[in-house]
């Protein structure tokens, strides 16, 4: 408990932080987009060429996401490269690049994770590496009620509860960064391999 405790104003401060970054993102994002600052980057995965376009701007790598891009078509469909720029970098993902931002964000390792609360239904799944290597790792289920808090050190910690509530699955999710139970085993950090920030999440899971 005494974790949680001194976890709360370490989770508000980085929070706190990130308003004036969101707010200012809306005014310097559409200004990028409407001055075309972004440029198109190919990037070949197996037999696909996948299409990404990032900002040239150096000094808005803080709004840009080194994962995805700035724009994104997945979730909403819009015509203009200027709605898919506003919409995916300010609203969908701003700041996204604070993840990757150093003593802004954290590099999990498996090596320092802890974590207490109840897990349940942990599966033993296959993955592969970056060199096709296959190996095993203990992945928790993510579609049932369950609650844990886990952290790395001091700073970076998060807590994670998962509820039914009128008849839905829930999920309240805060923390200065996103650390998972099976971190511990894990090989392939997927889209937190460049870092994790703080976030706040409310949502309905199913």
């Amino acid at each position: 408990m005494w974790r949680l405790t001194y976890s709360i104003p370490i989770w508000i401060f980085m929070l706190v932080l990130m308003v004036p970054l969101y707010l200012l993102g809306w005014i310097l994002v559409p200004i990028a987009a409407v001055c075309g600052a972004y440029q198109e980057t190919g990037v070949i995965e197996g037999l696909i060429i996948k299409r990404y376009y990032h900002f040239t701007w150096r000094w808005m790598w803080l709004w840009d996401n080194w994962e995805d891009g700035i724009a994104n078509a997945t979730y909403v469909k819009f015509n203009s490269m200027f709605m898919k720029i506003v919409y995916w970098s300010c609203f969908r993902n701003p700041i996204n690049n604070m993840r990757a931002t150093p003593y802004l964000s954290c590099k999990v390792n498996p090596e320092r994770v802890n974590f207490i609360g109840r897990i349940d239904g942990f599966d033993r799944i296959t993955r592969a590496d970056a060199d096709g290597r296959e190996y095993y790792i203990r992945q928790f289920d993510t579609k049932i009620p369950q609650r844990f808090f886990a952290w790395q050190s001091i700073w970076h910690s998060n807590y994670y509860k998962q509820f039914v509530w009128g008849g839905e699955l829930w999920r309240f999710w805060i923390g200065s960064a996103k650390i998972y139970p099976d971190d511990i085993w894990r090989q392939d950090f997927g889209y937190r391999k460049m870092g994790t920030t703080a976030f706040v999440q409310f949502k309905r899971v199913q």
